[in-house]
């Protein structure tokens, strides 16, 4: 029996370095808007083990990106953090999310990282090329 089939998900397959449980349904989109620009590259970051977070309306999160796919749990060599956002409408996200700026899809969603919390989560996605420039206003959609 695969671990497929013993959990009932398909985080285990090899499938893609993202894994997104299968149990997840449907789900409203989070929408946001740039509130502060940002251009800081850093060094290793851990990933939380967490698969999903909930996101509220009116709360504040960080956004970074990184050129490879890692799991939840995994600790990134690098990122490049690009933009704070405000939660203009809340919802659910989870691994595998694709990140979309100002209506383009630009990155996927691969893990979370808690070092700021409470004031705010940092939410690390996989870029899907080059990386966009941020600015403040640009609108976002995290689904």
């Amino acid at each position: 029996m695969t671990d497929e089939k013993k959990c009932g998900c398909n985080a285990h397959t090899e499938e893609s370095k993202i894994k997104r449980p299968g149990y997840y349904g449907a789900k409203r989109p989070i929408h946001g808007e740039v509130i502060a620009e940002v251009n800081a590259r850093g060094g290793r970051l851990e990933l939380s083990k967490a698969w999903s977070r909930s996101i509220l309306k009116g709360e504040i999160h960080e956004i970074m990106l990184t050129p490879t796919a890692h799991s939840p749990g995994e600790t990134l060599p690098g990122f490049t953090a690009v933009a704070f956002f405000e939660a203009i409408q809340g919802s659910h996200t989870v691994i595998g999310d694709k990140l979309h700026h100002n209506g383009e899809e630009v990155a996927t969603l691969i893990g979370y990282e808690m070092n700021h919390m409470p004031n705010h989560m940092n939410i690390v996605f996989t870029a899907n090329g080059e990386y966009p420039e941020f600015k403040l206003g640009d609108q976002i959609k995290i689904q």
